[in-house]
């Protein structure tokens, strides 16, 4: 591990403990993230990107959530996403050694709100499975501008907004699944690649 990277993880994990969420960016090479970028439009063009659906059931609810995402499968990963993936493990490590969370793996999925979507407020974590323990966001916008929206809203157990987040591009968020959050109404497209650290 570089220093640079033991920095950051390290930045990452004193963030969760202090405030129970995090913002970083430039956590990846630029070239990574307007690849992973070019991975995510690709899949768009080959119709491999689907409505989400919320719950364990698979509903779809398009007054609740319009994103489209792809699972990731990464038996078989970009030369991209094996650099995003690398970072992910050596955080995940670190984080188990500070919380003791024994998590064990993760899932993701590629996403792209379109003009006009949004993700209405909500947890990650399932009522009947907690194994959901941490959700992290890589933001793949260049040159993205206030008044596009797209903002991801974090809440407190009062229902007050801990923090607004805009989408930039190659900037990392991560926080408990169990915050309330919301994906405001996007302007143009936003993409990301989403995803959560998961224990038994």
């Amino acid at each position: 591990m570089t220093e640079d990277r033991r920095q950051t993880i390290e930045y990452i994990v004193e963030q969760l403990i202090q405030k129970s969420f995090v913002v970083v960016d430039h956590v990846l090479p630029d070239q990574v993230v307007q690849n992973l970028h070019a991975e995510i439009i690709a899949a768009d063009e080959e119709n491999q990107l689907h409505h989400a659906k919320i719950s364990q059931q698979g509903i779809q609810e398009n007054s609740i959530r319009s994103d489209l995402i792809a699972w990731i499968d990464e038996s078989n990963p970009s030369p991209a996403l094996k650099i995003y993936l690398d970072f992910l493990e050596q955080l995940r490590l670190q984080i188990n050694q500070e919380f003791q969370l024994g998590l064990f793996e993760h899932e993701m999925h590629y996403t792209l709100y379109r003009a006009g979507s949004f993700y209405k407020k909500h947890v990650d974590q399932f009522k009947t499975n907690k194994s959901r323990q941490l959700s992290f966001i890589l933001y793949l916008n260049a040159d993205w501008q206030r008044q596009e929206g797209g903002e991801l809203m974090l809440f407190d157990e009062y229902d007050r907004v801990i923090t607004k987040i805009l989408p930039h591009a190659n900037q990392f968020v991560c926080f408990f699944s169990d915050i309330p959050h919301e994906v405001c109404i996007t302007h143009r497209e936003r993409l990301s690649v989403t995803g959560w650290f998961k224990s038994r």
